[in-house]
């Protein structure tokens, strides 16, 4: 791939080397969001760690987010704010198109990203601070789910290491 345009390895900037380092950040705190919503669904389900894994393993975010939202419908009412939350975190966070999408490095001073669906697209533009501010209200919004749910970090580590074991299994 000739084109700097579209090629990370053609880093113009320390700013895109920091963006680099934010989207590792993006990424790792929305695998802390699915090990969340995992463990409320363990929980909801009263369901082992390793059960939690094998019904959520084979999910997409969106499915998962659903199962969870319906079985904190059918379990409480009071679990509104919760669900609320739940529903917009893909939309607001930007997921799809981060996650996804062509990343551009056109820019000396941000990164943008671009997805095309065949009949619509998205792109979204961060500068290092733009993308930290980003990643900030993120942490907000999954650490106010995490509190809702009342989902402990040792409840995300038993998710951890049924899905640990998995593999281990997986690999014999």
């Amino acid at each position: 791939m000739n084109n700097p345009a579209v090629a990370p390895t053609h880093l113009a900037s320390s700013e895109h080397g920091k963006l680099l380092q934010l989207y590792g950040i993006f990424m790792t705190l929305w695998s802390v969001l699915e090990t969340v919503i995992q463990a409320a669904i363990m929980k909801e389900l009263g369901v082992s760690a390793a059960k939690a894994v094998i019904i959520t393993g084979k999910l997409q975010f969106h499915p998962r987010a659903q199962l969870l939202a319906n079985l904190l419908k059918y379990n409480s009412q009071s679990n509104e704010e919760a669900i609320s939350l739940l529903n917009k975190m893909e939309g607001f966070a930007h997921r799809n198109t981060i996650v996804h999408g062509l990343m551009i490095v056109g820019q000396s001073d941000r990164l943008t990203f671009v997805k095309y669906d065949g009949g619509a697209s998205t792109k979204r533009s961060f500068t290092p601070s733009d993308m930290q501010k980003h990643i900030e209200a993120l942490s907000d919004r999954v650490e106010r789910l995490q509190t809702l749910l009342s989902i402990s970090d040792a409840d995300a580590q038993l998710i951890g290491n049924a899905t640990l074991a998995f593999v281990k299994t997986a690999k014999k």
